[in-house]
């Protein structure tokens, strides 16, 4: 393992990591007013290796690009 450096950024290397930190802040404020908007809320649930290849299986059973795992559970609940 070798030590790490901390080597110092030049003003163009920090402006450039601010412009990204603040899109990355701008993006996740959008995404909490959007969740905050519809009251959305994480969900999280246990299942078995069966019910998770199942879900896989679903998910990969459309015609085009898959679905994802949460679009496959909320097209479930509709």
């Amino acid at each position: 393992m070798t030590a790490h450096r901390n080597i110092p950024l030049t003003a163009e290397q920090k402006t450039e990591l601010d412009k990204k930190r603040q899109g990355q802040n701008e993006r996740k404020a959008k995404s909490r007013a959007r969740l905050q908007k519809f009251d959305m809320k994480e969900v999280r649930f246990e299942a078995s290796k069966s019910q998770r290849d199942q879900l896989n299986d679903l998910c990969n059973a459309t015609t085009g690009e898959p679905y994802s795992k949460q679009e496959m559970i909320l097209k479930l609940i509709r």
